[in-house]
């Protein structure tokens, strides 16, 4: 059997692989930062000789905290000469306070848990059809 946190990663994994297809050449790489809740992930492909990278920071927080924002940013000047990073983003659960989040940060949301009156939930299917109908109605471009 596997534990809460391992199926909460395959999750996320696979909400990963909708924005970067495997198809497109992304590869999802181990979590550079394993503090919990927060992992940093970095997300990459070879292209024109260079390696692009995505930067991706995975939380299960109501909010983005502005430290977990100030570490990914750390992150980008630590890439080596070959390596362009391409973009940076967040993966956070929908209803998700992502105010404090710059321009230029991507931030996508979470199909499978939704904060519902400050309580992480995991949608099941029925629950998350009618939530990714609302957000297309919202934002087309979060999805």
């Amino acid at each position: 059997m596997h534990t809460s946190t391992e199926i909460m990663q395959t999750i996320v994994k696979n909400d990963l692989i909708r924005h970067f297809s495997t198809y497109d050449g992304w590869t999802i790489h181990k979590p550079v930062s394993q503090e919990s809740p927060e992992q940093i992930l970095t997300i990459s492909r070879k292209k024109g000789g260079q390696i692009e990278q995505y930067l991706v920071g995975v939380t299960f927080a109501p909010n983005v905290p502005k430290t977990f924002i100030e570490r990914l940013n750390s992150l980008e000047k630590e890439t080596s000469n070959n390596t362009r990073t391409h973009g940076k983003a967040f993966l956070v659960p929908g209803n998700t306070d992502a105010t404090e989040v710059p321009d230029g940060i991507a931030v996508y949301r979470m199909r499978h848990f939704v904060y519902k009156d400050d309580i992480l939930v995991w949608l099941k299917k029925p629950e998350r059809m009618e939530r990714t109908k609302q957000i297309r109605n919202e934002d087309p471009i979060a999805l």
